[in-house]
Order: C-alpha cells, then structure tokens, then sequence
C-alpha cells in the first residue's frame, strides 16, 4: 500500500469514514504548507519544526503502519482510516500550534497527553475503528502501567468540553508528586503522548502560516468549539505580542551608545593604542499604569516581560507606578521581574498630580515614559513630563481628545485586542 498517497489524498478524496470535503479540506491546505517525511528513526509518527529549513514536518514510520496492520488484522479500508486517522492527528497538533510549548503548564508529556486525548476523540477515522483499538483514558495511564493503542478523552472530560489546559490541571492533581513517566506507556503503539517534538519559537513566516491556517481552520466547521476556542484564544495572544513589540521598540527608540576605550581589543593600526567598544548608556524606564483604564493583567504582565528583558540586556532600570488620583504604588525590581502586579484603584484619574507626586522620587537619566491610560482625564502640562521620549497606550475605550494631544507630544499605541 503507497502509504504517502494516502496521506496526501487526505482533504481531496472522499473516504468512507471520513467527513465531507468541504469539512476536510483545510487538512489538504495545511499538507502543502509543510513537509512530509518518512522516517524510520521515529516510533510512529510526529510532527516538529526543522529549524535548519525553517520548514515543519510531518514524519511517519511506515514499519509502524506494517505492524498495526498485521497486529490488527487491518482490512485495506480499516489501514486506510487508521492512516488518515494518524494524519489528522498530527495536523491538529500543527493547525492549534502545539509545537510551542506553554510555560505555565511545564510537563511536556503531561501536556501532550492531554491533547492527544481530545484530538483522538474528536477524531471520526478513529472513532469508527474503536472496535479493533485498545483504548486508555489519561486518567488510566497515569495512574498505572497500562496497555492500549489509543488515548481517549474521557467521559468527564468530554461532557464538561474540557480543553488541554483544564485536562492537563486534572491529571497534574491525579498524579501530584508522583514520577509521570513510571506508570506511563506500555503500549502496542499509536499517538502516545510523545509525537510532538516542541520548539521554543518558529521563524515569522511559518508562525505567519499557522496563524493563516488556524483562521481558516475556524471556517471550515470540521472542529469542536474546544479547538475553535483555543485557535482564538492563540489568535488573540499572537495579535498582543506583536503589539507590544511595537511597544517596546519605541520605549527603547534612540537609546544612547558610548565608545569605551579596551585594552582587549587594541587599535588596528597601532597594536599599543587601545581600541573601542560600544556599550549602551544606562538609563531609566518608567511606566505609569491609570488605575482606571481598564489595561488587563495580561496586556501589563505581557509589556513588563518584554521591556525587562530588554532593560536588562540595555543596563536600564525600570520603574513601574500605578496611579489614579496621585502615584498610588511603587513596584520593586523583583515584582517588575516577576511581573507580579496586584493592581486596585480608588477613583478618579490626576496625571498631571500623579507626574507631580514622581518628582519626589528623584528619579535620574529617565529616557522613556511609558502611560497606560484611558485618558478620561486633563491632558498634563509638557514640562510636567520627565523626558521627551513618551509613548502613550489605550485601551479600546478611550478618550479622542486625550489620543489627539498625545499625538503631539509622543508615540500612540491603542490596544484593539
């Protein structure tokens, strides 16, 4: 059996016990954007990210496809489903971008059981072929050394329409401090909670891919509400990071740079004159948040990570004041690293007071301020301000008037996410 040709017929031909082609058809478009391998260094089959072609791949065994026929007695149509099964698969993991991982949620085992059980569920070559595969539910392999050939959601777990994230926090409980990979698969084969290889981070082109094709895939009627609310949810988290990178590059516009005399690179022409280096300017950031303005924790936590990751390579300090009426809390370096914020206001917004209150602070060198605000407030006066590098952010709902005078005076970003 060609055993390639039936991976990519998958989208384009009509199968028995798959969907209609205009349910199917986004797996046909997420084939020919990325490559497919075969391999017999992998298990079974897996998807993962080949950073050297910038390129993702889907790899099968096709000694593996060999052995479920046979270990099952497969007929032609039962291999095929299984194969298209299999195929499915791994382009859900691709399409709701599980090759990079969640840090809030740090076993990557763990992580990828719990989504392999609500993809194979949702899956229909599977679930037409339950009668010849051996089924576990997470909930069983992590509790004790089992034996199966498919993990399952379970009844639980598709009755509440749990997604990963609340599946994974389920199973973390069940196994507390105990060693996951102990009890864990003995198994015949098949998606096992191991066929995603995770990279940190794709090249802009293929994240610019996965993003096109998850918008797509909320089209195409073919996914539960379940994956339909995670593609959104992603949608919105990459439309953040990108907007706070634009952020952050103007906070950092124009940093300064000074040339350091170093005896460790001497001159070119005369070996006994020391040579330069260039070396940032330490300077001071300072980021004031209106109380009042509706910014999420997110939105804040997702710029303080950024701009301290840069304040540090930069040699910046950075300064983080909340304030409403007046400067209401100060937040230390370790809060600002840890992006801890517990944010509450009393009422009413004086940024004209609040920039009067910083003055007592005695804060030096500041190159950037940085104001989340509403703007349902009395525009300050220029001098009021530290330093002439100001960035402005809103949140969707916001004062024209205040956004039309920081345009004059600095950089505007409003938050449409």
């Amino acid at each position: 059996m060609d055993y390639r040709a039936i991976i990519e017929s998958v989208g384009t031909e009509p199968f028995k016990f798959g969907e209609t082609l205009s349910k199917e058809y986004i797996f046909s478009v997420a084939l020919k954007i990325i490559d497919i391998r075969e391999s017999s260094e992998i298990e079974t089959a897996c998807v993962y990210y080949d950073r050297s072609a910038r390129k993702v791949v889907m790899a099968y065994n096709p000694a593996f496809f060999d052995f479920m026929a046979e270990h099952k007695a497969f007929d032609e149509t039962e291999l095929k489903a299984y194969i298209r099964g299999v195929v499915k698969h791994e382009l859900l993991h691709f399409m709701l971008k599980h090759l990079v991982p969640d840090p809030a949620r740090p076993i990557g085992l763990l992580r990828n059981i719990a989504m392999d059980a609500l993809i194979n569920t949702c899956v229909p070559e599977f679930q037409a072929l339950r009668s010849k595969l051996k089924t576990a539910t997470p909930e069983e392999a992590v509790q004790k050394p089992i034996e199966f050939d498919l993990l399952v959601a379970s009844a639980k777990a598709s009755s509440e329409d749990w997604n990963w994230e609340m599946y994974y926090d389920h199973l973390l409980k069940l196994i507390e401090n105990s060693k996951i990979e102990n009890a864990i698969f003995e198994k015949n084969g098949t998606i096992n909670g191991t066929d995603v290889k995770e990279t940190q981070e794709l090249d802009e082109a293929t994240a610019a891919k996965i993003e096109e094709l998850m918008e797509q895939a909320k089209e195409a009627g073919t996914l539960p509400g379940r994956f339909i609310e995670e593609i959104n949810a992603k949608l919105k988290r990459s439309k953040l990071e990108k907007l706070i990178h634009s952020i952050v590059r103007d906070v950092y516009a124009g940093r300064s740079v000074k040339n350091m005399e170093t005896y460790k690179r001497p001159s070119r022409r005369f070996d006994t004159f020391p040579g330069t280096r260039k070396r940032y300017v330490s300077k001071r950031i300072v980021v004031m948040v209106d109380v009042s303005a509706s910014i999420s924790s997110e939105t804040l936590t997702e710029f303080v990570s950024q701009a301290y990751t840069l304040a540090k390579a930069y040699g910046y300090d950075m300064d983080v004041f909340t304030y409403d009426v007046g400067v209401q809390n100060r937040f230390t370096n370790k809060q600002v690293r840890r992006s801890k914020f517990e944010i509450q206001g009393r009422g009413g917004t004086d940024l004209s007071k609040a920039l009067k209150d910083l003055q007592k602070y005695e804060l030096k060198d500041i190159h950037s301020m940085v104001i989340f605000t509403d703007g349902y407030d009395t525009f300050p006066k220029l001098e009021l301000f530290p330093c002439k590098n100001l960035v402005f952010v809103f949140p969707q709902d916001h004062s024209p008037e205040f956004e039309k005078q920081a345009q004059a005076v600095g950089k505007v970003h409003v938050l449409e996410v």
